[in-house]
């Protein structure tokens, strides 16, 4: 072989070795190895990152940031790092082919939880973010450790990568940063994410002080995505056009200059830019969101109007909120740069999120993920939103993966050994069923129990507990041996489900305290024999998803509703805003808003209780249930939660 021809050779070997492309686009950068089954381009045979793609405007900026990829081509550093529930170890993750390795994730994030610790700043200033460990104001606001205040980390279910989701009251802030210069100074904050999240007010990406920090008028330079109330009053500083509308607007720290819906008007991806000139010139901003035409340009800004100095800050936020109030949207991409950047960089940065993004999907996106909607305004008693407990999906139990960015254990399985032992199980490493070693263990002594089955949703029960903490309270537990359920593996699309024959269960272990008001719930289920009411899902007398007291029909007790089920099939049984769906077909229409699981009463799957006593046992199988909070139909950010939970239960189970 020719000398050349080695040299060639050896040269890919060391391109992949690390996972790095480093001859410019050598390798095929079509699977990077992560367990999500989503295939990962690089875009082309050269790899160009945003900052790349604005060349000079982007030559020397103060930040960049990405959870996604790298925000250049020579970037080959860690994108963030890891920080583990179960033993606060820390893991920097870096990328493959100038894309995330979420590999490495899955393998240190196997049967626990994780969460944000470090977003890397991909310039060349250390302008590594962290998040607060405490926050000063506000309810709730004291966190009792950095892997509570750290934001949770999650998989985005439409595009399998990662997002930092900023629920209140998470952030990640740097008070002191190098390369970024404030005061009366041109500067951009470019951010690309989603405003999947609920905020009155104010920002949430850019430079900006600390959440509730003392405010220091005409300072400050934040992106604003909130839900709006038309209103002036306090809390309420981001002034939409109506209460059931979005918009977006900038944060200048003294006035929020957004007073009418700019945009957008749904939740949506946003490719967002802010710009300011520093008053060497026209002494303006320019808001750019989803368009290359500004959504607002400022001039003067409002602060220098009321008769304040427009400055910007050196301090750098996602997420937490300034004024005292959180601010929650989704982040992905970050940049800024101490220039007035224009519509035409605008417009490559559009391209080259597009670039990047478009065509992504996951594999592994589930029934509860159908989340990332917003809650219907609940505040507590300070004005705060009470998304740290109902955003996404609140419970979520099967034996498969339930949630794209779940890692956590799934079930604890006993096998039928003289002596039983009893193993816990999580996701497979590829494909998004139970790790296939469950099988396996329970062949050498059949059949397998569950013994506990864990809460795969977002929902919480302690008190000052946030972020991507799992709080066991919620967990599906079952100590007596012959009342546990048996595990069928390849039961349904090649799935695991849990068998219950007249007197087995899963329960929390009690009640106590309070739950959140929630108006969803769903399951997919079986019954095999009986003409009794039998549960799938309950939390005491109301409310109660199941088949009803003759053959062939399913019913909600929370109204009464019943509906043509036929026996010995299974079915997506569903209550939204108390009307019924059976297979996707609504069988009923009642009036109602939502309910509350019964804090007196444990939630249960094949069975319910009523003042104390077992009852409704379930002859047949369960495959999942869910059960959260969705936005009220004709609010701002609602979807059809019926629908979507449908489609994505068929997506696992196949026809129903």
């Amino acid at each position: 072989m020719k000398f050349w021809t080695l040299l060639a050779l050896a040269f890919l070997w060391v391109a992949n070795a690390d996972g790095q492309d480093l001859g410019g686009g050598i390798n095929a950068c079509t699977n990077v190895g992560d367990n999500t089954g989503i295939s990962q381009p690089c875009g082309g045979a050269t790899y160009v990152g945003p900052c790349d793609a604005i060349g000079a405007d982007c030559s020397s900026p103060g930040a960049l940031y990405s959870v996604t990829h790298g925000m250049t081509a020579a970037y080959s550093g860690s994108l963030f790092q890891l920080i583990r529930a179960s033993d606060s170890t820390t893991m920097d993750i870096g990328m493959v082919n100038h894309v995330v390795n979420l590999a490495a994730v899955a393998t240190f994030c196997n049967l626990t939880y994780c969460n944000y610790s470090k977003l890397y700043d991909q310039s060349n200033n250390g302008n590594n973010l962290v998040p607060v460990s405490t926050v000063a104001g506000g309810v709730n606001s004291a966190c009792s450790s950095a892997n509570v205040c750290a934001p949770p980390f999650e998989i985005d279910p439409s595009n399998g990568l990662p997002i930092i989701r900023t629920i209140y009251p998470t952030e990640l802030y740097l008070a002191s940063t190098s390369g970024l210069t404030g005061g009366t100074h041109a500067i951009s904050a470019y951010f690309y994410g989603n405003n999947a999240g609920e905020s009155p007010c104010c920002g949430f990406w850019g430079p900006a002080h600390t959440f509730a920090a003392p405010t220091t008028e005409g300072t400050d330079f934040l992106q604003v995505m909130t839900y709006g109330t038309g209103s002036s009053t306090p809390p309420w500083y981001q002034k939409c056009g109506s209460t059931t509308s979005l918009c977006m607007g900038i944060d200048e720290e003294q006035v929020v200059d957004a007073t009418t819906d700019y945009a957008p008007t749904a939740i949506q991806d946003i490719t967002g830019l802010i710009t300011f000139d520093g008053g060497a010139a026209t002494d303006t901003m320019k808001l750019y969101g989803n368009s290359a035409t500004p959504l607002d340009t400022v001039s003067p800004p409002l602060s220098t109007s009321n008769g304040y100095t427009q400055t910007t800050g050196t301090s750098i936020r996602i997420g937490g909120g300034g004024d005292g109030t959180p601010s929650d949207g989704i982040f992905r991409d970050g940049i800024i740069t101490n220039n007035a950047l224009t519509a035409a960089d605008y417009t490559a940065l559009s391209t080259n999120n597009s670039s990047f993004y478009s065509g992504r999907s996951s594999a592994c996106e589930s029934t509860a993920d159908y989340g990332f909607a917003w809650d219907d305004g609940l505040v507590d008693s300070g004005g705060q939103y009470q998304n740290a407990t109902t955003y996404n999906t609140w419970i979520a139990y099967g034996l498969r993966l339930m949630r794209a960015s779940y890692y956590g254990p799934i079930a604890d399985l006993r096998d039928s050994e003289v002596t039983p032992v009893t193993h816990t199980y999580g996701r497979a490493s590829s494909g998004c069923g139970l790790d296939p070693a469950a099988a396996t263990f329970c062949a050498a002594n059949p059949p397998c129990y569950v013994s506990r089955l864990y809460n795969q949703g977002t929902g919480v029960m302690t008190a000052g507990t946030f972020g991507n903490v799992h709080d066991s309270y919620l967990d599906l537990l079952q100590g007596t041996t012959t009342a546990q359920p048996q595990v069928t593996f390849n039961a349904l699309n090649g799935l695991a489900v849990m068998k219950f024959s007249g007197a087995q269960s899963l329960c929390t272990s009690g009640g106590g305290a309070t739950y959140p008001y929630l108006n969803f719930m769903a399951v997919v289920a079986e019954r095999t024999s009986g003409t009794g009411y039998e549960d799938a899902l309950s939390a005491g007398n109301s409310p109660q998803l199941g088949f009803n007291d003759a053959a062939n029909s399913a019913f909600t007790y929370q109204t009464l509703a019943t509906g043509a089920a036929a026996d010995s099939a299974y079915h997506s049984l569903i209550v939204e805003f108390s009307n019924l769906y059976v297979d996707g077909s609504s069988v009923s229409s009642a009036a109602g808003a939502k309910w509350q699981f019964d804090p007196l009463y444990p939630i249960c799957l094949g069975v319910s209780y009523n003042s104390g006593t077992p009852q409704y046992y379930l002859t047949g199988n369960v495959a999942e249930a869910i059960a959260g909070q969705d936005t009220a139909p004709g609010s701002a950010g609602a979807v059809n939660a019926e629908a979507t939970i449908f489609s994505l239960q068929e997506a696992a189970w196949g026809a129903l």
